[in-house]
């Protein structure tokens, strides 16, 4: 690949040059260098290859380097001692160019990465060696990678505000509940996408009534130092269970607070955002109308890090605090959301109903809130700490520990109780709270001699999570010895109903490597292996005392342990220079044991039959006496009082004789009833065991000097939740058997990366095509009659025939002088789910078939399942442009972003969508919000950066919204950031 043009460098500044002779910079070199001057061991190095060396001796001044041993390439060596100094090394061609690390780096060639063996090959490098900004086009997967400096930019208002605008990203209810459910096209829920957090994981699926779940990470996005997003299956340590994609985040590293050269570092971050109000305490709150500017909003945040790096041990230390209250809706385009909807009045003419029809405007959505009016419930304050000791035990290895506390106070409403009103505003409910705590151990390893022990890899992780959140079911939530309320929308009721105190516990453990083999007949091998486990754990808080109506009722929280485990191996073999192969596969097993009992009361049923006297001119009432089944509950001669003459007839106030004592000539059967015993059945809870194995294959291929591209086919297995395994809210009681999902995906991708496209322009390109498949989808589903008992509800947790995503992603980067842009598309083809028997089921049905033919598939499911809102948009094009000024110290940019409607057929009016009248889909609109930012670094450790979210104003609904919940409308930020 062309090699990057940095020779104007060396007559620019006064230079230091060593070495002459050509070298292949990709051999290994023995090396025995005692700790010395950095310039002393560089110049070593250099010799040894028989390279040009090229840098300023100030660079390098009063800086050291480490011991050196045993076998490396050059560009290893050169990452080796060049690490946390702030320089960086480029090899063009026979020379090597050291310069300072600059914010804006340039971008990384493909000659110019570290190799998995003795040469470079399509997917065969190594990832830490690669600019974070380029990684996603060298990586021959979908992937994207976001910096401190982007999550800052677009922090916004809400946690999963940073995830807007990636291509194949959305996030679900983005603003109801401080937390993010990632979608990656389209898969969202239930561990499908698990959010990595330093190795660990934290999520919680919540009941949101009749608009279905969620399922929660929180996150503390001003902790967060680095995002990287995988598309579709990974077969890693963290992909277990992963048939969507893994979002993995690092928390602060001493980089990110330490300022060049230094050992000891504090950053102060601070600053104040606009269009906040703290929440009401009344209830019934009247919505505001008047958003706060930047100085008297109540919205402000801060966090403090400190961080050291010694020789042999790093440590930050952080905290923050961010205290946003309801924000403001926006001005412009609420109409939007309104519809024309015909109506009937009748009148009664001559005697006669006359029907006269006409179209009213129903405003949907909107009428819950007008335009710049204050929304309720969308409060968040929440305070996190952060410890990150890292021991290097040699230049080889290192042990980071870590602990996080995250606390929550945040408003929330239940998503059903916006869905049931029938007036024009909400009700300002009680915050919930979430406290968590996270504990993680990672220990890494690369031997210098070793090939076969390449990249070890420990990871020990514990999160715990104490949650008192109002969102639990007026149908199972214990009422802990409180009287049943009056109604569901008093403050006191919601208390009672929707208050749901639950406690959840995650353990997990991983071990991976890589290894290596390589020679001249057979070119480059790499082998990637593991091991994973997670335990998880959830049920009622420490505070919950569940009353023996409680019991009875089975009013409780769902309770379970489940056990997963897996091993996977990945293999790449790259023959020659511009081409790999990759095969591998991950066998999983997993286990779930329900801790709760389920409890039927038990009764009789029986027929009352009524006995009557008929005379001439008179009929008496004589008693009744009751008809039981058999023991296979069967109603026939051979126990009917009538014709064995056993029975005892009540004849009320003059008590009770024997059936063959009554004289009557006329008997009326009653309906079927029955009668509590006063005992109850227990059944002890559900459990399950699965296994399964799921395969990939790639081909990866360097076209040419700027070209590289990949097929991939890709296949997952997803073993059944915790939710999904266990009774509790939302579901029957019935737990029927599920199989695991099965993911099944291709994709064919292509990157262009050149250093000098035009004179001076920098371009990064990626197009991608993708075509999922999960076969046995797991969602809610309709089940048949024969499974109900006669209080239970129509829909379980079950298999699909499937789920499909199919469409076109691209992303972009350009650089130009100091002008910049990231251009970025998705749209999909085809977005479906299939169930030829749930369809079936709905033909059968007489009160459901009433629109004509039922389809097997459908572009937002069936009635009750939750699938309907994680239907993406159709189409999503983001654009972020900006310009560097004064040596880069000013940077002026705008993010545009459009998101579509999904491609849906939802139809109210269709029964088999909308039976069962939950979960049904949320018909969004297309918008388009601009953003505006300036940042300023007013000196070396200090900057300003200010912010302005929503530009125009615009009244708007997040995609995926699942509690119809407005987003904010225009709100500026303004952050102050210094080193010292």
């Amino acid at each position: 690949m062309k090699k990057m043009q940095l020779s104007s460098l060396a007559l620019a500044i006064g230079l230091s040059t060593v070495g002459v002779e050509a070298y292949a910079s990709s051999d290994i070199l023995m090396l025995d260098i005692k700790p010395q001057p950095l310039e002393t061991t560089l110049n070593l190095i250099a010799t040894q290859a028989n390279m040009t060396l090229v840098f300023d001796p100030k660079l390098v001044d009063s800086l050291t380097a480490p011991q050196l041993q045993g076998p490396a390439t050059v560009r290893d060596v050169l990452m080796q001692v060049l690490n946390n100094t702030g320089i960086e090394a480029t090899i063009d061609g026979n020379t090597i160019i050291l310069k300072k690390l600059s914010n804006s780096q340039s971008a990384t060639e493909l000659s110019a990465l570290s190799v998995v063996g003795s040469y470079i090959a399509p997917g065969m490098f190594d990832e830490a060696s690669v600019e974070s900004q380029d990684l996603p086009y060298l990586k021959t997967s979908s992937n994207v990678q976001l910096n401190s400096g982007y999550i800052e930019q677009f922090r916004g208002t809400s946690a999963g505000d940073m995830l807007k605008g990636i291509p194949g990203v959305e996030v679900g209810e983005a603003r109801n509940g401080g937390a993010i459910d990632v979608n990656i096209r389209g898969v969202q829920g239930q561990n499908r996408v698990p959010v990595v957090v330093d190795g660990s994981i934290q999520s919680t699926t919540v009941y949101r009534g009749y608009a279905g779940i969620a399922d929660r990470s929180y996150i503390d996005p001003d902790l967060i130092s680095t995002v990287s997003i995988d598309k579709g299956p990974t077969n890693s340590a963290q992909g277990m269970g992963a048939v969507g994609g893994v979002v993995v985040m690092e928390t602060l590293k001493s980089d990110d607070i330490l300022r060049n050269g230094q050992q000891h570092g504090v950053r102060i971050k601070g600053g104040m955002q606009s269009n906040s109000i703290d929440a009401q305490s009344d209830f019934d709150a009247t919505p505001r109308n008047d958003a706060p500017d930047l100085v008297t909003s109540d919205g402000e945040f801060i966090n403090i890090a400190y961080a050291t790096a010694q020789e042999g041990f790093d440590l930050v230390v952080a905290a923050s605090h961010r205290d946003i209250g309801n924000y403001f809706a926006g001005n412009d385009g609420r109409e939007r959301y309104f519809y024309d909807e015909e109506v009937s009045d009748w009148k009664q003419i001559d005697g006669e109903w006359v029907e006269k029809k006409r179209i009213v405007i129903n405003e949907g959505i909107a009428r819950f809130y007008k335009s710049g009016e204050e929304v309720l419930n969308t409060s968040n304050k929440n305070t996190s700490v952060l410890v990150k000791p890292t021991f290097h035990i040699n230049d080889d290895s290192s042990l980071e520990l870590s602990y996080r506390k995250y606390k929550a106070v945040y408003g929330e409403i239940m998503a059903s109780q916006i869905f049931r009103n029938t007036g024009d505003t909400l009700k300002q409910w009680k915050s919930s709270e979430q406290d968590i705590d996270t504990y993680s151990a990672r220990y890494k390893y690369t031997s210098p001699d070793n090939p076969l022990l390449k990249n070890l890899k420990v990871n020990l992780w514990h999160t715990s999570t104490d949650s008192k959140a109002y969102n639990g079911s007026v149908f199972s939530n214990p009422r802990e010895g409180n009287e049943r309320p009056p109604t569901h929308d008093c403050e006191s009721c919601v208390d009672v109903l929707y208050l749901a105190k639950t406690e959840s516990l995650r353990t997990g453990f991983d071990i991976s490597n890589q290894s290596i083999l390589q020679g001249t007949d057979y070119g480059v091998i790499s082998f990637d292996y593991g091991y994973s486990f997670q335990k998880e754990s959830i049920g009622p808080g420490s505070d919950v005392q569940y009353s023996q109506e409680d019991i009875d009722t089975n009013r409780f929280h769902r309770d379970g342990d489940r056990y997963e485990s897996s091993v996977f191996l990945q293999t790449k073999w790259s023959p020659v220079d511009w081409l790999s192969f990759e095969a591998g596969g991950r066998y999983s097993w997993f286990r779930v044991q329900e801790n709760n009992d389920y409890r039927e009361e038990d009764v009789r049923r029986f027929k009352e039959i009524f006995l009557l006297k008929q005379s001439d001119e008179t009929l008496e009432r004589i008693g009744h006496v009751r008809w039981l089944p058999d023991e296979n509950g069967d109603y026939t001669d051979a126990n009917d009082p009538r014709v064995t003459g056993v029975g005892t007839v009540n004849l009320g106030e003059l008590g009770s004789v024997d059936i063959s004592e009554v004289d009557y000539n006329l008997a009326f059967l009653g309906f079927e009833t029955q009668e509590s015993l006063g005992t109850y059945t227990v059944y002890p809870g559900a459990s399950r065991k699965q296994n399964g194995f799921a395969p990939n294959f790639a081909v990866n291929m360097q076209l040419s000097e700027s070209w590289l591209a990949y097929a991939r086919y890709s296949e997952a297995l997803r073993m059944p939740s915790i939710m999904e395994s266990t009774r509790g809210w939302s579901v029957s009681r019935n737990i029927l058997d599920i199989r695991p999902e099965h993911a099944k995906n291709k994709e064919i991708g292509f990157s262009f990366i050149s250093d000098d496209l035009f004179t001076g322009l920098t371009m990064r390109a990626k197009v991608a095509y993708f075509d999922n498949k999960i076969e046995d989808y797991i969602t809610r589903h309709t089940i048949s009659d024969d499974n109900l008992s006669a209080t239970d509800i129509g829909l379980a947790m079950g298999n699909t025939d499937s789920f499909n995503t199919k469409g076109f992603e691209f992303q972009s980067r350009f650089e130009v002088g100091g002008f910049y842009a990231d251009l970025s598309a998705t749209y999909y083809t085809e977005a479906e789910l299939c169930d030829a028997e749930v369809a079936q089921t709905f033909r059968d049905n007489p009160y459901a078939n009433r629109q004509g033919d039922i389809p097997d598939c459908s572009k937002t499911g069936f009635s009750g399942m939750y699938v309907a809102n994680h239907i993406p948009p159709q189409k999503s094009v983001a654009a972020i442009l900006g310009v560097k000024f004064l040596d880069d110290s000013l940077d002026i940019g705008t993010r545009i972003t459009y998101t579509g409607k999904p491609d849906t057929d939802y139809d109210s009016k269709l029964s088999w969508q909308n039976y069962h009248g939950s979960a049904p889909h949320v018909p969004t609109v297309a918008y388009t919000l601009i953003d505006a930012y300036i940042n300023y670094k007013i000196t070396d450790n200090m900057d300003v950066n200010f912010n302005i979210a929503n530009l125009t104003n615009e009244f708007y609904l997040d995609a995926l919204a699942l509690s119809l919940i407005a987003g904010p409308g225009r709100t500026s930020q303004l952050t102050f950031t210094a080193r010292f």
